[in-house]
């Protein structure tokens, strides 16, 4: 409702610098579910910044890599219940990090989200078939990306509920 949000935020020993505040009106956090976190993996400052701001407006908990490589060996420690990952970046691309996360038995069942600038049909079907659940285009409308985030964290959690009732 009108709060604003720190210049600068720090999340997981990373720290971004922003000064766009978020809507409101996108957002729609879970009052009464437990605290759900999201990696997001970028090289874009300005893109951290934005999205970090939305996500924690959102009260989500946010851990932030500036590369595949580094957004994996995250992914492995904390387990987050979604990721949001950029496709071109120095070092380990997004395809590469998303082969990484499906291969491994403790982050596969991580639902992935690309966003990224690469918006040809073959980028977006090739994040899709490395077992992305979505894909978003740079440049992205916060609202949308905050509409799908939620989308897909609601999902893992009605399938996650599933599996532990027929445990």
């Amino acid at each position: 409702t009108g709060a604003s949000l720190p210049a600068s935020l720090c999340v997981y020993g990373s720290c971004i610098m922003s000064s766009l505040p978020p809507s409101s009106s996108a957002i729609s956090p879970s009052s009464a579910a437990p605290q759900r976190s999201v990696l997001v993996i970028d090289d874009s400052p300005e893109d951290l910044a934005l999205l970090t701001e939305y996500l924690r407006h959102a009260r989500l908990r946010i851990a932030v890599a500036f590369d595949g490589r580094e957004g994996y060996q995250k992914a492995s420690v904390m387990l987050p219940d979604l990721i949001l990952l950029d496709v071109r970046m120095p070092r380990t691309d997004g395809f590469a990090a998303c082969r990484l996360l499906k291969a491994d038995p403790r982050t596969r069942d991580i639902p992935v989200i690309f966003l990224s600038g690469c918006n040809e049909l073959d980028d977006r079907l090739q994040g899709l078939r490395l077992g992305a659940v979505d894909y978003i285009s740079k440049p992205f409308a916060p609202e949308e990306v905050m509409a799908r985030v939620n989308i897909h964290l609601d999902l893992r959690s009605r399938l996650v509920h599933q599996t532990v009732a027929v445990s």
